[in-house]
């Protein structure tokens, strides 16, 4: 009975073995999966990236370098942040005009809300 008990606990730890196995290639596959999904979406966002690149490029080459200038420029990220910083400055001055205000803030806000119309219609 001793080598019966024996061939029952492998037989028990060896089905354990192999329900953890199997377990664990679904959890890989899982995980392959997820990760093949991932991977897909981003081929997908290059390759839409590209289109936009290859469509601005067809429609940037005959125009004159300052227009691909601007829009080079714009496209960086201090441009971004100079132009978030003046509409954050001129919400600031617009909303410091109130009633009552003194002359010199008056004058001021004024030159503020002016300098900042003239650097957004540039």
């Amino acid at each position: 009975q001793t080598e019966r008990a024996c061939e029952v606990e492998r037989a028990e730890w060896l089905q354990k073995f192999v329900s953890r196995k199997a377990k664990n290639n679904g959890d890989l596959e899982e995980e392959w999966g997820k990760e093949k999904k991932r991977v897909l979406r981003n081929a997908k966002a290059v390759m839409e990236q590209y289109q936009y690149a290859a469509l601005v490029t067809s429609y940037l080459e005959d125009k004159p370098a300052f227009v691909r200038g601007c829009f080079i420029a714009s496209q960086s990220t201090w441009f971004r942040i100079i132009i978030m910083s003046v509409i954050m400055l001129n919400t600031g001055a617009l909303s410091y005009n109130h009633y009552g205000i003194s002359e010199d803030d008056q004058r001021i806000t004024s030159n503020i809300n002016e300098a900042c119309a003239y650097i957004f219609l540039a």
